[in-house]
């Protein structure tokens, strides 16, 4: 389905391992930065960001920074985000909030750090944040399946997790979550292909697209297959001849039986006139006498 705003949680995991391995040796240098950081712009937030977690966010975007030749700075960004959501304020505010929150650290930041992901918020923007987490909890149980019979509890994890968010998308008309869920479709259905699991175990998922799709398709089909047939019947056979034979027909007595009624009608019609005319003029005489 090729890629979509969401895209970027495939690589999700890798961003999620630089911001688990940091040590307090790494974070340390910027105590003094978020220090700053709450004690003016982000004051309201405070309460939310505790220092520990501003130390590891504001290391982690300066890594992205330093290893831009390695790792994609947009694709941090949103993992950043994401990690707001989940960490910092542990999936209790709205998108709003959320992305507020966000965007003002990332001002805030930039005082510090111009840039690293200020090019970026118009995209962020447009991700809805409850989707983006469905779909990196549908990544998680994904990245641990292996050729491992031990894997058939994640592949399954994963089948009904992408079946409850299936409902979500037919419900909401998110293209762009459902068409990530078709690219996870295909990435599922080419992993499980060699696992050795029960029959409980899907191998395939339905598709985002669903009957529907099918059943317009066959519609379509049914009904030009109808017009084609019934234009070469009528076209090209004896049918068709005999149709037209009898339509030519028809008119042609449509035509004899209508014309006389006209003629009677226009007819009646002058005698009705000429009658009031010379009611009219003996009225007058009558009148006038």
């Amino acid at each position: 389905m090729g890629e979509t705003i969401y895209s970027v949680v495939r690589s999700f995991s890798k961003y999620k391992s630089i911001i688990d391995g940091l040590t307090s040796d790494d974070i340390t240098p910027n105590r003094d930065q978020c220090a700053n950081l709450f004690s003016g712009s982000l004051k309201e937030y405070k309460g939310l960001f505790s220092s520990d977690k501003c130390e590891k966010g504001m290391k982690f975007l300066s890594f992205l920074k330093e290893n831009v030749h390695s790792y994609k700075i947009a694709d941090g960004c949103q993992y950043i985000y994401h990690w707001i959501y989940t960490d910092v304020l542990s999936k209790n505010e709205s998108t709003h909030n959320i992305f507020t929150f966000y965007n003002n650290l990332m001002e805030a930041y930039d005082e510090y750090d111009v840039d690293t992901c200020k090019n970026h918020i118009e995209h962020i923007k447009k991700i809805i944040i409850s989707k983006l987490d469905k779909l990196m909890e549908l990544y998680k149980y994904f990245n641990q399946i292996s050729s491992q019979i031990e894997s058939c509890s994640c592949a399954k994890k994963c089948a009904t997790l992408y079946n409850d968010y299936l409902k979500i998308c037919h419900e909401e008309n998110d293209q762009d979550f459902c068409n990530e869920l078709e690219n996870f479709k295909t990435s599922y259905e080419n992993r499980v292909i060699s696992l050795v699991c029960d029959d409980s175990l899907p191998k395939t998922l339905p598709s985002v697209r669903g009957n529907s799709f099918i059943v317009a398709l066959t519609s379509c089909i049914v009904i030009l297959s109808i017009s084609f047939i019934s234009f070469m019947l009528y076209k090209f056979t004896y049918l068709g001849s005999m149709l037209h034979a009898r339509i030519i027909k028809k008119k042609i007595w449509n035509y004899i039986y209508k014309e006389p009624h006209e003629i009677l009608y226009n007819s009646n019609m002058s005698n009705i006139s000429s009658e009031n005319s010379l009611y009219n003029i003996s009225y007058n005489s009558t009148e006038y006498s």
